[in-house]
């Protein structure tokens, strides 16, 4: 006997994401997940393009339907990692004004900032390198630049910096570039 599994939303109307029966499994097949109904195989997309449709077309106000939806994106990328992306592709008009939508984006402008943080410290750090090595030693090889391109460590730059202000030669320094990225 099936019956049909509910969601109570506090003030709002009853969302059925899906029939709750015996006959439902799911598995893998085919390195995708899938599910049964009465031994009929269907992709677990159409399950969650479903889900999609009933909250995206209901009556509910929509900032319950973003928060629905943008919480649907999270869990599908449990399951696949294109679900999210697509969803987001259809809906994103009203994701947008989900709360979690936006702390997801502020995080990742934070961790992009960071990021760009991060790298403007190990740029100015081989520069400082370079027009140390330059007014020191004068004519700097191309493979000095491209093994210092390769140092992503801003603490192992910091230390080369303290080597190029005190090598006797450059040939000094490249040995301890050399031995650094060893």
């Amino acid at each position: 006997m099936s019956s049909r599994k509910t969601m109570r939303l506090p003030g709002s109307e009853t969302v059925i994401f899906s029939r709750w029966s015996r006959k439902v499994s799911q598995g893998v097949h085919d390195g995708k997940l899938r599910c049964r109904h009465e031994g009929h195989s269907c992709p677990l997309l159409k399950v969650f393009q479903t889900a999609e449709e009933t909250i995206y077309e209901s009556g509910l106000g929509r900032g319950d339907k973003a928060d629905l939806l943008t919480g649907m994106a999270l869990l599908s990328g449990l399951l696949d990692k294109d679900l999210p992306r697509k969803l987001l592709e259809r809906r994103r008009d009203i994701m947008m004004e989900s709360y979690a939508y936006e702390l997801i984006k502020k995080e990742g402008y934070e961790e992009g900032v960071l990021s760009g943080f991060q790298q403007g410290i190990l740029q100015t750090t081989r520069e400082l390198i370079l027009d140390t090595l330059e007014s020191r030693f004068e004519d700097i090889p191309g493979e000095v630049l491209r093994d210092l391109r390769k140092i992503e460590n801003p603490d192992g730059l910091k230390l080369l910096f303290r080597k190029a202000l005190r090598a006797q030669s450059l040939e000094d320094f490249q040995k301890a570039l050399e031995k650094f990225l060893d």
